[in-house]
Parts: C-alpha cells; structure tokens; sequence
C-alpha cells in the first residue's frame, strides 16, 4: 500500500500511479490499488473545513475507468464499510490525542491535535457521507498472437 499522490499533482496521480505500474506489470499480472472516491459531490463547506480540494478525488466509477482508460480491466474492487473508514480515520484521531497527553507542552504536539480535531468534525458533519475508500484490483490483460 502506498499513497496515489505521491505519483503526481491533485487530479492526475491516480492515473500517472496506474499507468506506472502498469508498465512494470507482464501482461496476465495483476495490479491491487488503494484510493479515495467521492460517495456523492462534496459540499463547499465539507472541502474548505478539511482544506481539500473536489479534483482529489473522483467517483468509485470514474476510479475503475482510469485503469481501463489504459486498458487494465478491472476484475474486483472492495470497497470499505462506513464502519471500517470510522476505524482508520478514528486510530488518526486517537494518536494525536495520545501524543498531547505525552506531551502536552510541545508547540507541534498541540498544532497537530487541533488539526486532527478540525478534520474529525469536519468528517462527522460531511465526509464520513460524502469520502469513501476501495481496493481495486486490476489484471493486465495477456497479449494475444494472432495466428
């Protein structure tokens, strides 16, 4: 698991990430990507109280569609429950609280528990509704030779 931005700017790194690893794949193999989509479009309020912008993500369809863009086809995707995205945006929270209890003194410490903060409310109000996350599994189809 890695993170799809880091192939690229907002937008794009979803498609630069698929295509790269899409030129490293044999054909026959399989390529398994985590990414972010929008459940429904995103409220102008919901981006500007977590500091997002609408192009980060896109639909779960138009996901499967920029691997088949390049001609991956997708052959399964996973996506998570609203119970699980609570789990994992939950552990963010839990650590920078468990960091501020440590040390409550420090400057970052703190700065970082208040982000956190602003980005759970922010996710109560509207992105446990509107983000979601799925796995999506991906197979290079094999050349074909014909006879």
């Amino acid at each position: 698991m890695g993170a799809t931005h880091a192939f690229g700017a907002v937008g794009e790194a979803l498609d630069s990430a698929l295509g790269s690893l899409s030129r490293i794949t044999k054909p026959g193999g399989v390529i398994l990507i985590g990414d972010g989509y929008w459940r429904t479009d995103p409220e102008p309020s919901y981006l500007e109280a977590a500091g997002l912008q609408k192009e980060e993500l896109r639909s779960h369809t138009e996901n499967i569609e920029s691997g088949e863009k390049i001609g991956l086809e997708c052959i399964y995707n996973a996506r998570a429950s609203s119970e699980e995205w609570d789990h994992f945006e939950g552990a963010f929270w839990m650590a920078a609280e468990r960091e501020l209890v440590l040390h409550p003194n420090d400057p970052e410490t703190t700065r970082t528990a208040q982000k956190r903060r602003t980005w759970k409310r922010a996710y109560l109000e509207w992105g446990r509704a509107t983000m979601g996350f799925a796995l999506y599994l991906f197979l290079k189809p094999p050349t074909r030779m014909d006879s």
